[in-house]
Order: structure tokens, then C-alpha cells, then sequence
């Protein structure tokens, strides 16, 4: 309640979105503390004698703890997007998704292909922070397949993250040629800042050498960090 609260509330004040961080649990083993025995029970209907191996062993309650755990990442993120949406307020919902569409919800409990499918995000950002170009094309290529196509995605660049190796301006560049060719509207960066700022000059260069002269801008023809097609949130670059 507090969350959704939070949200509404910055919602109210003129902001362009509001965006879903860290909306997930951290892996696999969380949360089995008292106050989700006790939810969780409620909702099984009965109590779980040897908590918490009973659901991780026993196959129905296994099931029933994934959506569980589902529904309690869910809640927030649904219960926001449609009052917004109802309201038919222009504020934007978008949210920071994890790393695989199908083993997401039995992971870190975020069912994010279902949230486009039923409308709850405006625009998702998967965390596609590879720094390897195979695995980062197989992540978009994957989710293009994966999650309804009803929702614009904006893969994340993983600069803040990726190594140090002299390489981060190519590397960059080569992932925006991709998200360029597979016809996305634009990607995230993370994070957006003076790492960016230090790599833009060489970025453009790469982008000339590997799309031809005069491709370091968007297609619109201005500075990546400023395109029209971008996302209105801030620290989004088409």
C-alpha cells in the first residue's frame, strides 16, 4: 500500500512516468519470514508443517508458491497502472525487467510478460546489461519471441556495468545498430551519466564505421541522448 501510495502520489505532481525499479525479490529464496508463512498459509488453506521445505519440495504447494510469490510483485504494479489508466492520465508506466521472460516469475517472482500482455506497463525496459553482443542479441531476440508485442520495449546497455576494456564505445555502438535493425523504438542505458557523456564523441565514430557516415545520430537526426522517439522518462536514450 505504501508503494502504490508513493507512486499515485508523484503520479499527481506533473511527472512524465513513474518507473517500477527493483521490482522483483532478489532470487529464488525469498521471502520465507513469518509474515509470508502466515499469507501464504491463508491462501493454501491450510497450514505448511515443515515450512519452508514443504514448498520447495512438495509439487502442488510448489506451484501455488510461484504465484504466490507472483501475485505479491504483481499487486503493486497492476494496482497503480490501472488507476492511472482509468483516470486516463497521460502519466506513463514503465518498470526495470529482469533477464528471461519464462524463468522470471519462478526466480526473482516477476511475471513481466504477463504485465504487457494485460496492459499493466506503457513500455517495459528488460536489463539486457550484456556486454557479450551474442548474448545480448540472443536476450532481444528471445523476448521479441517471448513477451506480447503490444508493449514497446527498450533494451538496457549495460555500460555502467560492462568491462573495463577499452571497448565500451565499439560494444555500445554494436548494440545500438542492433536495437536499430530489429526495429525497436530506442534503449535505456544504464546508468546515464558521465560515462556516457566521456563515450559519446567515440560512440558516434563507431556507429559511423559500422552504419555508415553520419549514423551516430538517431533517425530523427539528433544527438542520441535527445530523439523525439525516446521515452519521456528521464535517463532513457533512443
Amino acid at each position: 500500500k505504501m508503494l502504490v501510495d508513493a507512486m499515485l502520489e508523484l503520479a499527481s505532481k506533473g511527472v512524465d512516468g513513474v518507473h517500477f525499479d527493483y521490482i522483483r525479490y532478489p532470487d529464488s529464496e525469498y521471502c520465507f519470514c513469518d509474515g509470508c508463512r502466515a499469507r501464504f498459509e491463508k491462501l493454501s488453506g491450510a497450514p505448511v508443517k515443515n515450512w519452508p521445505g514443504d514448498v520447495r519440495r512438495d509439487s502442488k504447494l510448489r506451484v501455488l508458491w510461484r504465484k504466490f510469490r507472483c501475485e505479491a510483485i504483481t499487486a503493486p504494479v497492476r494496482a497503480v497502472a490501472e488507476r492511472l489508466h482509468a483516470a486516463k492520465s497521460r502519466v506513463e508506466v514503465s518498470a526495470a525487467l529482469f533477464r528471461d521472460p519464462l524463468s522470471d516469475p519462478d526466480y526473482v517472482g516477476q511475471d513481466w510478460a504477463s504485465w504487457c500482455a494485460k496492459g499493466y506497463l506503457d513500455f517495459a525496459c528488460p536489463m539486457t546489461y550484456e556486454d557479450d553482443f551474442g548474448w545480448f542479441k540472443n536476450k532481444l531476440d528471445k523476448e521479441a519471441r517471448q513477451v506480447p508485442g503490444n508493449v514497446p520495449r527498450y533494451p538496457g546497455l549495460g555500460l555502467g556495468v560492462w568491462t573495463r576494456d577499452g571497448l565500451q564505445a565499439m560494444r555500445f555502438a554494436d548494440q545500438v545498430r542492433y536495437v536499430r535493425e530489429t526495429g525497436l523504438r530506442g534503449f535505456t542505458v544504464f546508468e546515464l551519466g558521465w560515462k556516457l557523456e566521456q563515450l559519446m564523441p567515440e560512440v558516434r565514430e563507431a556507429l559511423d564505421r559500422l552504419c555508415g557516415a553520419g549514423q551516430g545520430r538517431s533517425r530523427s537526426g539528433q544527438d542520441p541522448r535527445r530523439a523525439a522517439d525516446a521515452p519521456r522518462h528521464a535517463g532513457t536514450v533512443p
